[in-house]
């Protein structure tokens, strides 16, 4: 659809689907293998065994400051567009409340108008018939 008969809210999530994109690929050229949001456990796992999981199987220390704010970013960084397109929702629902009284008042208006043409139609009919029972009544 062109542009100018998307809505706010759409142009604003293609916007962002285009800048997170364009942010993969050059994460891509860097080397780096991106595959969206993985959530992994912090921390040690109760039962023993090093499952994989959680920071130490992503090579972060429980310590580790850099890292774990690194993963906080990502999230942020990933989860970013959605917060946006939640802040513009509402925005949206307003506008699309305001659009609709407007046209009830419109509606309010144009149909006292139309009431009104026919109630002037009305007495333009009952005129004509008296002008005519008139001419009869002359001739």
């Amino acid at each position: 659809a062109p542009a100018d008969e998307q809505g706010v809210l759409v142009r604003d999530i293609l916007e962002a689907e285009a800048k997170l994109k364009k942010e993969r690929e050059e994460g891509d050229e860097g080397g780096e293998e991106s595959t969206g949001i993985v959530l992994k456990r912090l921390g040690k796992r109760h039962g023993g065994g090093g499952g994989g999981g959680g920071a130490a199987g992503m090579g972060i220390k429980s310590n580790d400051h850099a890292g774990i704010r690194e993963l906080v970013q990502k999230l942020t960084q990933s989860s970013h567009p959605l917060a946006k397109s939640m802040d513009y929702l509402q925005e949206d629902l307003e506008n699309m409340a305001k659009e609709y009284r407007f046209w009830v008042t419109e509606r309010r208006v144009f149909q006292e108008k139309l009431g009104e043409e026919q109630r002037m139609a009305g007495e333009e009919g009952a005129s004509d018939a008296q002008l005519a029972d008139l001419d009869g009544q002359i001739h």
